[in-house]
């Protein structure tokens, strides 16, 4: 014989004092009376050294080809507002194309002008998250299912997909 048991009834289902089961709470109920972890870790600094992944030189052509390919291609820019900004601020707009090139000169005055970090305001001030320098940012990565707040687990049909960040990690 084994020493397996099998639990009965009353060890396994909590019973109230009066001897009827008692119901389980969690579910969406219980979501809202749960306090969160993710507040502790809203706005994460990297102390950490960053890992560098080219070298400098390899960097320094990787730049210089988007250079390239952004004055001598150029990018299509759908939104004609867009493309009217950009003329005021310099661009090579082709006129009767969505087609913009940009100038060297150009982009690099616009990163000069760019800020190291900024903050993204949230209507709750507790849940604005800060954005670049050392800030380490996370999100969910398919926020349409977040959205729906559906805890499906991936099929066969997507192959490679993770479960939602939001589910696997608490601090999201």
């Amino acid at each position: 014989m084994s020493d397996i048991t099998i639990p009965v009834l009353s060890e396994t289902e909590p019973q109230s004092a009066g001897g009827e089961r008692r119901r389980r709470t969690g579910g969406r109920g219980g979501d809202r009376s749960r306090t969160g972890v993710a507040g502790k870790y809203r706005n994460l600094v990297n102390r950490l050294t960053k890992t560098e992944l080219l070298d400098p030189a390899a960097l320094d052509d990787m730049h210089e080809a988007s250079l390239t390919i952004l004055e001598e291609i150029g990018m299509d820019i759908m939104l004609p507002e867009a493309r009217a900004i950009m003329k005021a601020h310099g661009a090579d707009v082709t006129e009767g194309s969505d087609r913009v090139r940009f100038d060297r000169g150009l982009i690099m005055d616009m990163i000069a002008s760019a800020p190291r970090e900024f903050q993204m305001f949230a209507r709750n001030p507790e849940r604005n998250v800060k954005m670049g320098g050392n800030n380490l940012v996370l999100r969910p990565d398919r926020l349409g299912s977040l959205r729906r707040r559906s805890r499906r687990r991936p099929t066969r049909r997507q192959p490679g997909r993770l479960p939602q960040a939001g589910q696997a990690c608490p601090v999201l």
